[in-house]
């Protein structure tokens, strides 16, 4: 029990699908009333398609008198550990409450049964994480609130390139292949087998992890593409040239709120940068139906700099309570702060890449029995 001002606060843990319709409804007025939750992660709905493919995931409610203040959901992968819910999937893991609510997220963990929790990508603002924080990252994204018109007016005001390039592409596409049509927000089976078969190529390709190797990540994906869940929806794009798929894109979406997710085209016509021509026919697209932010999910490319107009602070870290999870993570964490130190910039890196490759592997893993 934790005492938030006068008020005692009640944390208890049960599985999304557990949620009545009542808490649902309460989960979306609390995301509705706080601007820096808009994000689709940040929804039921991405807790609930989690929900559908594992079995570890868990949501923790916050109570009092006046009734439920907060959500917390996470991924409980141990009786030790838990994490984003849907990592490593998830790009946005946060306390769901309508102001910045600052309780003691290690009674949560005590609630959910775990004696850690891992977490990435939270906004830096939350007070209930800011203590805890242990490094934080610029996360890009387009404001699209005054329409596309303005908010391409703003990258040339600020000196991009980037439209006058894509233009010069498609007419260049157009000359030499044939009509570029992109067709967005509608159900796409081509599409989406195009999109995995590719997104598979290059993880090999790059010698990366294939996510869609871990059963849940083919399920989950499909299952959102197939249509809603809850409040979140899926919103699929795709580019073609004469009739050929050369880019696609499969994206989270809430009310006015975008995420870029997945998104992947034919190498073999890079002269034409269909993946740019996709990106900025999406925003384009999408601001004309009615969306006003989109998020373009953790990682810094060129494409996303070039393309970006507005940045949010997200922190890294964890929060424990004593006992042995803890401590090796707080070890963990001692030893890339001393390393991190190193003038090599190379070597500075390592112990970070190490940190996120192992919890990259932790989220994927099937759920414990």
């Amino acid at each position: 029990m934790h005492r938030e001002g006068s008020r005692a606060v009640k944390i208890t843990s049960v599985r999304p699908g557990e949620l009545g319709a009542a808490e649902l409804a309460r989960w979306g007025a609390l995301q509705d009333a706080n601007p820096e939750l808009a994000d689709p992660y940040f929804s039921a709905g991405w807790a609930l398609l989690v929900d559908s493919v594992r079995s570890d995931a868990r949501v923790a409610v916050f109570e009092d008198s006046k009734g439920i203040q907060a959500f917390l959901p996470v991924q409980k992968r141990s009786s030790f550990t838990a994490m984003a819910i849907g990592a490593p999937l998830c790009d946005y893991q946060g306390l769901i409450a309508a102001g910045d609510l600052d309780v003691d997220l290690r009674e949560a963990a005590a609630a959910i049964g775990v004696e850690r929790i891992d977490f990435a990508h939270a906004p830096a603002s939350q007070s209930a994480f800011a203590p805890f924080i242990r490094a934080t990252e610029e996360v890009r994204g387009a404001d699209l609130s005054r329409g596309y018109d303005a908010y391409i007016a703003a990258l040339k005001s600020a000196g991009s390139s980037s439209p006058k390039n894509v233009a010069s592409r498609r007419r260049k596409a157009e000359r030499e292949l044939g009509p570029v049509r992109t067709t967005a927000f509608a159900p796409d089976a081509e599409g989406l087998e195009t999109l995995i078969g590719w997104k598979r190529e290059q993880m090999r390709r790059t010698r990366q992890p294939d996510l869609f190797a871990a059963s849940w990540v083919d399920r989950l994906v499909r299952r959102i593409a197939e249509g809603p869940v809850h409040d979140l929806e899926p919103a699929f794009v795709s580019v073609r040239i004469a009739d050929r798929i050369v880019a696609t894109h499969l994206g989270l979406r809430r009310g006015k709120a975008l995420h870029n997710w997945m998104i992947a085209h034919d190498v073999t016509l890079n002269a034409y940068s269909p993946g740019v021509l996709l990106w900025f026919d999406q925003l384009e697209r999408a601001a004309a139906d009615g969306v006003t932010e989109v998020d373009y999910g953790c990682g810094e490319y060129a494409y996303k700099k070039l393309s970006s107009n507005r940045t949010r602070i997200v922190g890294h870290g964890f929060v424990g309570r004593p006992g042995l999870a803890t401590a090796v993570r707080s070890l963990q964490f001692a030893l890339r702060d001393v390393i991190e130190r190193a003038p090599a910039a190379a070597i500075a890196a390592l112990p970070g890449k190490a940190m996120r490759r192992v919890d990259f592997y932790r989220g994927l893993a099937a759920p414990p029995r």
